[in-house]
């Protein structure tokens, strides 16, 4: 599959050394959680001294990117791939910094949706890469980290039989 790459993204590749880095926008929404859960691999901008916090402003899947900003959160983010015949699938891995990020791990019960966009730090509102609609389906909780495996909803979770192929159901089908 091609995709078009901005020539910012060119040119940050092609260069020996480059001051513009990718940027991981994760956007994560449940149906439990009042709010939506915006993160960023990249500590872009300083917004508050205390606590110490920092965010990335983008528009991406936001109205108003100086209100809603996507909270830095130090992580690694394996790249979804978009291989022919093999669903996307993504891997984040960030530190284990908090009892409290366990409990909510382990307390929900259905699959977060997660869409994951890749900008440049340079310009944050130019998305190079998007992802929609992935699922949150495992994660892994050790002393030291925390990893999520995100992938596209597999056919195989469907419910199967759904339902019973009779006359009362499917009245089409018994002319």
């Amino acid at each position: 599959m091609t995709r078009a790459i901005s020539l910012t993204k060119r040119k940050s590749d092609d260069a020996e050394t480059s001051g513009d880095v990718e940027v991981f926008l994760l956007h994560i929404t449940h149906p439990e959680m009042e709010e939506t859960v915006r993160l960023s691999s990249d500590d872009t901008v300083r917004i508050s001294h205390d606590p110490l916090l920092y965010a990335t402003h983008s528009t991406w899947l936001t109205a108003n990117p100086y209100a809603d900003p996507y909270m830095f959160m130090p992580m690694t983010v394996d790249r979804p791939h978009d291989q022919k015949g093999v669903q996307a699938s993504a891997t984040l891995r960030m530190p284990n910094i908090s009892a409290e990020m366990e409990r909510i791990l382990r307390s929900v019960r259905s699959r977060s949706t997660v869409d994951i966009a890749v900008v440049m730090a340079s310009d944050p509102n130019y998305v190079q890469d998007q992802v929609l609609g992935l699922k949150l389906v495992d994660h892994l909780i050790s002393a030291t980290e925390i990893s999520l495996s995100i992938s596209r909803a597999w056919k195989g979770d469907e419910p199967w039989p759904s339902g019973r192929m009779t006359q009362f159901v499917l009245p089409g089908l018994h002319l």
